[in-house]
């Protein structure tokens, strides 16, 4: 009987696997055996699926239960403490924490600052840009590109 979860069943089920099936993956990919566009949207699918299945509470709930009464050794249950702060009316944590979204947004300000800089100044016969207080000549940041696939469903 086909079920929702039989297609997980037919995925690697160990990290031997996982490996051979990366391996064998890789190779159709490269060598033209799949149509790519729909692939990256396929594995854009898979992905935000495993993700909502691993976020669900109620699946987690039902995982660490049975997880907690099992004597397998893959995964293993655990509690952690988790800490609110919100509750403990400590102003002194509160001016630290609006301190740091200060000092947060002063790190955001300034990096757009160094991100407007000519990294060509020099060759455009322009000053260098200098740090009054420290005397320090400011360059440009190193700039690179990566490629980024955004994939809307």
């Amino acid at each position: 009987m086909n079920t929702a979860l039989s297609e997980f069943h037919r995925l690697p089920q160990n990290k031997k696997e996982l490996n051979s099936f990366f391996v064998a993956a890789k190779n159709e990919i490269l060598n033209g055996y799949t149509d790519l566009i729909q692939l990256k949207i396929q594995m854009k699918i898979f992905s935000d699926l495993l993700k909502k299945l691993n976020d669900d509470k109620e699946i987690k709930n039902a995982i660490c239960n049975e997880v907690a009464n099992s004597d397998q050794e893959k995964i293993k249950y655990q509690e952690r403490t988790k800490w609110d702060f919100s509750v403990c009316n400590d102003s002194e944590l509160e001016e630290l924490l609006e301190y740091e979204k200060k000092v947060k947004a002063a790190i955001i300000e300034r990096k757009d600052f160094l991100k407007g800089i000519d990294p060509n100044n020099d060759l455009n016969n322009e000053r260098p840009i200098v740090n009054e207080e420290t005397g320090e000549i400011i360059n440009a940041p190193a700039k690179g590109c990566i490629k980024v696939l955004t994939v809307n469903l």
